[in-house]
This record gives structure tokens, sequence and C-alpha cells, in this order.
């Protein structure tokens, strides 16, 4: 029995001063060409396209500016991130002559917004608090004992032999029983990154953090108001009798895509028309998408490989499902997942469950939302690693969810806790890997490649687990 987790500490270094953050190179004179000029048809808005790529470029700055070194200088070896801010502030505030009056009062918004957040070099540093300095949390769990069917494209659900009767799935346990059953505490700030080390330096999950800006707490604290505010106008307060939900007794709705059920491709989560139309408005609002900016440049940082695995399959998704479907179901540009889970009602504490459906040797991304006391309220309990770990409000923790038994405590009188989730499930990588197709429509369609798919299917988890990062990687990437 693991009689809890060991720390060990360490320090990512700063990035080289030497290195430059470099645009696309300009071709030589050699490689210069006469081209015939473009004409744009005037059919087409360029207004709203130049005013599309100001967003768009925003939306990159803020991710910059909330990761510190991750999306940038963890790649790019450039520091501060102050510089990249700047360079989007020049490129910003270039006069378009194209621009309507409109466009010219949201850009010109857009700018003063900016102005209210500056990112001066002391910032820089203290963001990168959020993902560089961690310590890691070594436990003694096997990974090769992560409970995966065959192919690792779903986990096992793991029913009385894992989470007991229905009452032990339910119940409120607090941390004074959990540390008499040999549970580590985990006493988490909720900045301070903090990856979870097992097999020795296999890093199998990390709490994330979050920014240390203002901003990222006014926008975190508007998320939570905002589940509060629309669920109580949609009848989102408390489950509903007919609402067939295992990880909680609470309201949960989901936006983007999924597979199963006989269906032939990944298929558009339908909540009904009203209900898609709230979980429409709320991906598109922008604290949800900044939201999201983090926790995809948290997942790359500390899973790379996870990461673009994640990236390759909803790419290739995207280019074979219907042009309408792809549309529609999109929740955010740029994100590794396919789909949001929304957490209504304000009392959120998830049962003992695993999310079997999800991709076992991949990653979910977890942000906890509201007004309550961590030291008291909605700890995260990780069974097989015996981890309860302080969860403060606005911070994230990506985990293998179909794979780790998770839940939480239980939530204090007068807090108030929402939370969003994004995840992909394992079948559309199992269709993806199939050539875009079921596994029965492969073997029909070409019996060679539907063998050398099943053979592969056969690897045990063992066998897999390379695909995670491990503590070294992380500390040679941010030292050259």
């Amino acid at each position: 029995m693991l009689t809890g987790p060991q720390h060990a500490k360490f320090t990512l270094s700063s990035q080289s001063k030497n290195d430059v953050l470099t645009s696309n190179p300009q071709p030589s004179c050699e490689e210069e060409r006469d081209v015939e000029p473009i004409f744009v048809s005037q059919h087409i808005d360029l207004e709203r396209l130049v005013d599309s790529a100001e967003n768009d470029a925003l939306q990159l700055s803020n991710v910059a500016e909330d990761l510190g070194m991750h999306a940038y200088g963890m790649y790019t070896r450039k520091d501060p991130v102050s510089v990249i801010h700047q360079a989007q502030e020049d490129q910003l505030s270039t006069k378009n002559p194209y621009q309507s009056r409109a466009n010219k009062k949201r850009a010109e918004k857009r700018r003063e917004k900016r102005k209210d957040h500056p990112v001066s070099n002391s910032e820089a540093r203290r963001d990168r608090e959020a993902i560089l300095p961690a310590a890691a949390i070594h436990t003694g769990f096997d990974a090769g004992k992560l409970d995966a069917s065959r192919g690792a494209y779903a986990g096992n659900r793991g029913g009385k032999r894992v989470l007991g009767s229905q009452a032990d799935v339910e119940k409120e346990y607090d941390l004074p029983e959990l540390l008499e059953m040999g549970f580590h505490h985990e006493k988490w700030d909720g900045y301070t990154a903090k990856p979870i080390v097992v097999n020795d330096d296999l890093i199998v999950g990390v709490l994330a953090g979050q920014p240390r800006q203002p901003s990222y707490k006014q926008d975190i604290d508007g998320i939570h108001d905002l589940l509060i505010k629309k669920g109580k106008e949609h009848g989102l307060q408390t489950r509903g009798e007919e609402e067939d939900n295992k990880r909680g007794d609470f309201p949960a709705r989901r936006r983007g895509y999924t597979m199963g059920m006989g269906s032939s491709h990944p298929v558009v989560l339908d909540s009904g028309v009203q209900t898609n139309k709230l979980l429409t408005e709320l991906v598109q609002d922008q604290r949800l998408i900044r939201l999201n900016g983090y926790q995809n440049g948290a997942f790359e940082i500390w899973a790379e490989r996870i990461k673009a695995r994640y990236d390759d399959a909803v790419s290739t998704m995207h280019e074979n499902i219907t042009k309408e479907d792809s549309e529609r179901g999109r929740n955010f540009k740029k994100s590794a997942f396919t789909t949001i889970a929304f957490n209504f009602g304000g009392k959120v504490r998830c049962w003992k469950h695993r999310d079997q459906q999800n991709l076992p040797l991949g990653w979910c991304a977890i942000t906890a939302l509201g007004r309550f006391k961590p030291t008291r309220s909605a700890r995260l309990i990780l069974w097989e690693l015996k981890l309860v770990i302080d969860f403060p409000p606005g911070s994230t923790i990506l985990i293998p969810s179909a794979v780790i038994t998770h839940s939480n405590t239980r939530i204090a009188e007068g807090d108030e806790r929402t939370s969003v989730t994004q995840y992909t499930a394992g079948a559309i990588f199992r269709w993806v890997d199939a050539g875009c197709k079921t596994d029965k429509a492969l073997k029909a369609h070409n019996a060679d490649a539907w063998k050398e798919h099943e053979q592969k299917k056969g690897a045990p988890v063992s066998a897999r687990l390379g695909i995670f990062s491990r503590v070294n990687e992380i500390l040679s990437r941010a030292a050259n």
C-alpha cells in the first residue's frame, strides 16, 4: 500500500537571452519571383476579415500573457513575454485604411483594454511561476496498471470492484477520513504548477495552476457568475429527475462531438434547441476563450506528445466530417479537445467515478470555478494515486480521467462551486486510427489494413507509456 507521495523540488532554468522570436523568413534575392497582382472581389468583406485577424492576434497575445513562457517562451526561447506582447501591440496598432467606422471603434476598444493590462518584465517573470518552478508529487503507483480496454481507446468503469456500492460512490468523504485511509494531503495554492509523477519520472497528470494576473481572476469569476445566472434562467440549478448524470448530483451540459451507439462517424452533441443556443453563447464568450487557451497551453507544456496526438486527431476529424458539422460543433478555433462540459448549479461535487469513454492515455482539463474555500470544500480525490488535493477556484488540473478514479470532498455550507472540463472521446481516436472508418467498415474495405490496425490494438498499456512526458524532458527543454 502506498504510504504517501514524496516531494522532489526542481526548478526550470531561465530561457536563453540570445535566442530571438522570429517570423517566417523572407525569400532571398535568388528566390524572388514576379507575381501577378491580387484583385479582391468586392463581395469579400475585407473589414470583417481584418477584424477577425486582429481578434486572433489578440487571443494569441492573451495566451502568451496567461501562460508566461508556456505557449511561446518554452518553444521559441524568447524572454520576456512583454516582448511578445509588444510585438502584437505594434502589429495591431497599425492603421488599416480599409476599416469601417464600426471596426475602428472595436479595434480602439481592444487597444484600450490592452492598455489596462500592460505586461512588464516583472509581471512576465511572475507569470512564469504558473508553470516553471514546480514541485513534483511522486507517487508509488505503477502506470502499467492503468485500467484501459484493448487498444487503449476506453477505460474500464471498474464497477463495484473499484467504485464500491452506490452509497460508496455518492459518499461525502472528508479529509480526516481520507488521511486515515493512507491518503496524502496536497496543500496546493492553486498557482504553483506541480506534475504528478509515477514510475519514478513519468508525468501522468499535472496541477497546472493559473495566472496571477488580476484580469484572469476577474474573467474566471465572471465565468462562474455567468454559469449561475444562465443556470437560473434555463432551469439548470438542480439535476432533473430524468437526467442521467453518473458523475454527481448536479446538472451538466456538453457541447462538441461524441461517437458511439452505432454511429459511423463523430456526431455533434444535441441538447435541444434552447440549451444548444445557451452552450453556443457560452463558448463564444471571450472569458471562456481565454480559459481554453490556458488549458491547451498547459497541456502542451506538460504532455507534448499527447497534445500532438490530440491535435492530429481533431484536425483529421474536421477534415473528414461535413463542413456543416465541423462548423456547428467546434467549440474553439484552436483546441485539442472536441468536447466541453459545463457543470451548473453552484454545488458541483463529483461522485467517485471514471470517465471511461475518454482516451485512457490522454488528459482532460478540469477548471474549478466559484467562491469557496479550498481548505474546506471540494478537494480533488485521486483514488489510485492516494492523493487528496486542495483545488482552489480558478485553478486547472489535467489528469487521465478515464483510468484514474476521481471525486470531490464535501462542499461546506455557504460555499459555491461550478466547473468547466474539456476532453476528447476515445472512440474518435479509434475512428481516426482506422482511416476515418469504424473497425467494421475498415475490415470490409481493406482486410490488410484492418489486420494491421488490430495488431496495434493488441499492445498492452505498459508498452504505450512513452506517450507521457518525463521530468527530465521538461528540465532539458527549458535548460537548452
